[in-house]
């Protein structure tokens, strides 16, 4: 058997933990979500998830990824020279006040 590591965080592996219960009978879907804050339906997408994907699928899907909404490093560069040139003495709040301005 093949072994890996998976980095979970203290919620995923508590998560881990009550769904694996429930997997071997030991509780309800209805009292593993009343202990996790989840519907029973969502507890169920969790089990199906961790039967396709093992305990991997546990984590959250976009883990790893960079965010949609991030800035272009083209773009990050450009607003940080303005920022140095025109604006040296200004704070970041201030800074981001001016921008709205354009």
């Amino acid at each position: 058997m093949e072994e890996y590591i998976i980095a979970l965080s203290r919620r995923e592996i508590k998560r881990l933990r009550i769904i694996h219960m429930v997997m071997d009978g030991c509780f309800t879907q209805v009292k593993a979500g009343e202990l996790l804050n989840l519907s029973d339906r969502q507890v169920r997408r969790i089990i199906k998830k961790l039967r396709q994907k093992g305990d991997e699928g546990i984590r959250h899907g976009n883990r790893g990824r960079s965010s949609s909404r991030k800035m272009s490093k083209a773009f990050e560069d450009r607003v940080t020279m303005v920022v140095k040139q025109r604006y040296c003495d200004f704070g970041p709040t201030l800074a981001a006040e001016k921008f709205l301005d354009y």
